[in-house]
């Protein structure tokens, strides 16, 4: 019997585990990356330019192939994918990684798209993807941990975004300057609860209504309220007297549907905001939001989340409970939000959470809890592997390894832990052991910009032959790598040192971050270590090229023209062509490398439009004109604007093209006459000029036709003109 209900867990476990790792379906991951693309071009691009435009066109019909199978889409993001029916986008697909890291840092929780939306509609989508930013005014309803999508109506009816904001992000005005003194702010929360609570509220027996009832119960409540908060001058609950009241009065009202939402939104706005003071003062603050809630009667925190029926939004506000209130009562927390979302909870695993808790640290200012980071960690990824329709539940086992790794060095109490997990790397090189406590020590180390020191231990300490390659080995892994790589600001003397030590085989994961990456500090240092594997890393650039946008091409293309060889079959005539010059020049620079394409780049170059081209073609001519490019060059040079860069770079190769046409037209630029008889004079002083001069010395000195050129430049009061039309003697 204990073997078939082993059996069963079993199964449950497994069909759990292969629920939450799903992959995103094909259909989705194609409209998904034609938007990774748009929302590249609209932070490239001005609006109505012609490549924006075309890539807004296809991903619109992309999206509406899509919504023909399926009448509305939700996307919800995380920090590195994107989820649609209970589908996660693919982590080491960098389109799709990096759309979601953008949406992410614009506060951006979940996108709802209806089948019908219109152009317009998606022109004001994309728009709010691209300029959104998580709202920081505790007093506007922008700060709500959860909102209806009727709080977007701009964006029309077939699209809505949620917000999400349960990263505990600073509020501008709930920081004093200095983060010292008065809490002003919190006092001010403080009395919102009290008069959100007591709003409508009889004063009696404690049962009360959001409206305020009649002109009679609206009174008798005023005066309860005002009795209430008279307690205290700035609305604070010292005794334990007012904390009982206020919890009493929120146990009463918890099942009104009208209440329920903005007390709870007020509870947590004002956690948030004790937990961003930190150590300046909101230690006693939390303290007495902690009191309040512990002393609901049994079923009230249930009661208050139990008006949120919207699944998806109920998630959203459990996550937030978590990130924002004290962790003494996040436990109570979680098990009223499993027992609301229909989800059983372990009584053996709430009791190791409790007692692990009671061990997370004291603040210095004798706060109710620090240390529990950790512990909130696990607590969001228990939430997350909930899907709110069955009871079957795979995160108790994940969570529990979790804690069972549990380590108070994940909880940062002052600058000490930095110096912590230095000394902890170092003795573990010394004494040759390694362990996921020392590898949990590197990745601190990283991210809190002390590589250059980590790898400074590996140079010193040359005799560890186990912990040694295992740090190296943890450092090159794609995960550690992109994550390095990938933070801003980044730490550009450690980044280099490790990059310096990765060869080839991490080509992959270097040219991920340069795709992704929005630092031209990072893709400087990527591409330089590009250019030093060379070859090695060649044909995962070339495989490349295809897929990527055009600022991506731009710089594969320029990592091609700098590699020691080149494939014979490489084709890459197509980026020649491309919309966008800089593609356009790195191409010409790749092609004037490879001995049977060179004259053609150069000649198809030269009658470029844009002059980077032109300029990229000039370059490459300098080791020889081809003989079909000799008339384009001078039609090129014709076209120039006098003494601009073009010509400059240009008329030097026209000694390349002997012929007399180009002889003419440079006594065009050289002579003009002047004065009431029409004589011949040189023109005035320029580089153009010297420039001209010396080409005609060098090749038609001895030519008939330029001798008065010779003759007025001889006689020239300006040195470097007599200098110039000395090359060959001919003055």
């Amino acid at each position: 019997m204990h073997r078939d209900a082993e059996r069963a867990t079993g199964e449950r476990i497994t069909a759990s585990t292969t629920q939450a790792t799903e992959r995103l379906a094909l259909a989705h991951q194609g409209w998904l990356k034609e938007f990774s693309v748009v929302m590249h071009r609209r932070y490239a691009y001005p609006p109505r330019h012609p490549s924006r435009l075309a890539a807004e066109s296809v991903a619109l019909a992309a999206l509406d192939l899509a919504l023909t199978q399926r009448p509305e889409i939700t996307m919800a993001v995380t920090k590195r994918q994107i989820v649609i029916d209970g589908g996660y986008s693919d982590l080491k697909n960098p389109a799709l990684s990096e759309l979601a890291e953008r949406l992410h840092r614009q506060g951006i929780g979940t996108i709802t798209i209806r089948a019908g939306i219109t152009h317009p509609e998606f022109d004001r989508l994309l728009e709010r993807m691209v300029h959104t930013k998580p709202q920081g005014d505790a007093e506007d309803h922008d700060d709500e941990p959860w909102r209806d999508e009727d709080d977007e109506p701009s964006l029309g009816p077939h699209v809505g975004i949620e917000m999400l904001s349960y990263d505990g992000l600073a509020l501008n005005d709930e920081l004093d300057d200095d983060g010292r003194g008065p809490d002003a702010t919190g006092d001010r929360l403080w009395r919102e609860l009290a008069q959100l609570a007591l709003s409508g509220w009889d004063g009696t027996d404690g049962s009360g209504h959001a409206g305020g009832g009649d002109s009679k119960e609206a009174g008798t409540g005023r005066r309860a309220s005002a009795e209430f908060a008279s307690l205290s001058p700035t609305g604070e609950f010292m005794t334990a007297t007012s904390a009982d009241q206020l919890a009493k009065v929120i146990s009463q009202r918890a099942a009104d549907s009208r209440f329920a939402p903005a007390v709870l939104k007020a509870m947590l706005r004002l956690g948030r905001h004790t937990r961003r003071r930190g150590r300046s003062g909101s230690g006693a603050l939390a303290a007495r939001l902690r009191d309040v809630m512990q002393r609901l009667e049994p079923g009230t925190m249930r009661s208050l989340l139990d008006t949120e029926l919207d699944p998806a939004k109920q998630r959203v506000l459990f996550l937030q409970g978590v990130d924002a209130l004290p962790f003494s009562v996040v436990l109570d927390w979680i098990e009223a939000a499993a027992a609301s979302a229909d989800q059983s909870i372990s009584h053996h695993l709430l009791r190791l959470l409790r007692k692990l808790a009671s061990q997370a640290r004291r603040r210095r200012d004798n706060g109710p809890d620090e240390g529990g980071e950790a512990m909130r960690v696990a607590a969001r990824q228990l939430i997350d592997g909930w899907t709110l329709h069955g009871r079957d539940n795979q995160a108790h086992t994940n969570l529990l390894e979790r804690l069972a790794s549990y380590d108070r060095s994940d909880t940062p109490d002052d600058g000490d832990d930095l110096a912590g997990a230095d000394r902890l790397v170092q003795m573990a090189l010394e004494i040759d052991v390694s362990g996921e406590d020392v590898l949990a020590a590197v990745d601190h180390l990283a991210d809190n910009r002390q590589l250059a020191t980590l790898l400074s231990f590996l140079d010193e300490i040359v005799t560890s032959d186990i912990a040694g390659p295992a740090v190296q080995a943890h450092l090159r892994t794609p995960e550690t790598l992109r994550r390095i790589l990938l933070t801003e600001p980044i730490d550009a003397d450690g980044a280099r040192q490790l990059l310096a030590r990765c060869g080839a085989a991490h080509a992959d994961t270097m040219l991920d971050a340069l795709a992704i990456s929005e630092s031209k500090e990072t893709r400087l240092l990527i591409l330089q270590r590009l250019r030093e594997i060379g070859d090695g890393a060649r044909d995962a650039i070339v495989a490349r090229l295809a897929g990527s946008i055009w600022q991506v091409q731009r710089n594969l293309l320029y990592l091609l023209a700098s590699m020691p060889t080149l494939p014979e079959d490489l084709r890459i005539e197509g980026f020649a062509k491309h919309e966008e010059p800089a593609v356009r020049v790195e191409a010409v620079r790749v092609l004037v490398r490879m001995p049977a394409r060179r004259e053609t780049a150069i000649h198809e170059a030269l009658g470029d439009r844009d002059p980077r081209v032109i300029r990229t073609a000039l370059d490459a001519a300098l080791q020889g004109v081809p003989r079909r490019a000799a008339l384009r060059l001078l039609q090129c040079l014709q076209q120039a604007d006098k003494d601009s860069d073009i010509r400059l770079r240009g008329i030097p190769l026209l000694g390349q093209v002997p012929t007399a046409t180009a002889r003419e037209w440079l006594l065009q630029i050289t002579l003009r006459r002047r004065g009431l008889f029409r004589r011949w004079a040189l023109q005035p002083v320029s580089e153009e000029l010297l420039a001209a001069v010396r080409v005609l010395a060098a090749h038609w000195g001895r030519d008939p036709a330029t001798a008065t050129v010779f003759r007025l430049a001889a006689k020239s009061d300006d040195a470097t003109i007599r200098d110039a039309a000395r090359v060959t003697g001919a003055a």
